[in-house]
């Protein structure tokens, strides 16, 4: 399989986002037992792919204390009608150039094995649903955290993609050291044209304890948004920014992974 720029097109659905930043490697007693090993992706390719720079902000955790979240991408991600799944492995870091307002990061974009071989009908009008989801792993394969939104459409061609329902969901692996300090909005979103109807929202994790973090160095995990949209031509577009940082250099052991599946038609 090829992914071409007709299947990885930027649509503008409401308030969608992929992955940011980190790569490297670790492992913990604690994870043994989940860890998978996922197998290599099927029909994958190496491409270059264009994000939206998100400026920098500042948040307050849970204890009042200011993070500043730095200037992130933010990627489309988008499964074409069709297609079952797609996932995307992200290369190395984010490139990020402030001064001209512009971001990139290389990907592995194939199809999850799982799924290599799903054939999924076409349909001129039809109900369908899917999900986009975020997660992060340590060099082992264990999952630390994820967030996905989930979503179910009616969508025509030349009419419009009419929201039928939605939802928000989150992980993190306590005993390694994560905790939850708080979600963002999290509710359905429909465009204006009523062109794509999705559904978003927010995670922010902390790490005070995983080394070599600790709690006066510890790591956050900011997942701001991650949304998907059914559109009305049966696309599912993810879009999404997840920013791994910190005092606490355990961030620097972490991977980022973002997928869409199509759960129906």
């Amino acid at each position: 399989m090829i992914i071409t720029t007709s299947d990885i097109r930027h649509i503008t659905p409401p308030t969608l986002l992929s992955s940011v930043i980190a790569l490297g490697l670790c492992t913990a007693p604690q994870m043994a037992a989940q860890v998978q090993p996922k197998p290599a992706l099927v029909d994958s390719v190496l491409t270059i792919m264009k994000g939206d720079l998100r400026p920098a902000k500042t948040v307050l955790d849970n204890k009042g204390k200011e993070v500043t979240i730095p200037a992130t991408c933010a990627f489309h991600h988008v499964l074409p009608p069709g297609k079952k799944a797609l996932q995307w492995d992200m290369q190395g870091n984010v490139q990020i150039d402030i001064k001209n307002n512009t971001c990139e990061a290389a990907f592995e974009v194939g199809v999850p094995a799982e799924f290599a071989n799903v054939v999924v009908p076409l349909a001129a009008a039809t109900n369908s649903a899917g999900y986009y989801k975020v997660w992060w792993t340590e060099p082992a394969g264990a999952t630390v955290a994820s967030a996905q939104a989930d979503i179910q459409w009616q969508w025509e061609p030349l009419m419009c993609a009419t929201y039928l329902g939605g939802g928000y969901s989150d992980f993190w692996n306590t005993p390694t050291g994560w905790f939850l300090d708080h979600r963002g909005p999290i509710g359905s979103v429909t465009d204006l044209g009523c062109s794509s109807a999705g559904y978003t929202g927010s995670t922010f994790l902390i790490n005070a304890f995983f080394p070599p973090c600790t709690p006066l160095a510890p790591m956050y995990l900011n997942f701001d948004p991650v949304q998907v949209a059914g559109t009305v031509d049966g696309y599912l577009d993810g879009y999404g920014s997840s920013l791994a940082q910190g005092p606490g250099l355990c961030y620097l052991l972490l991977r980022p992974h973002d997928t869409i599946v199509r759960t129906w038609n």
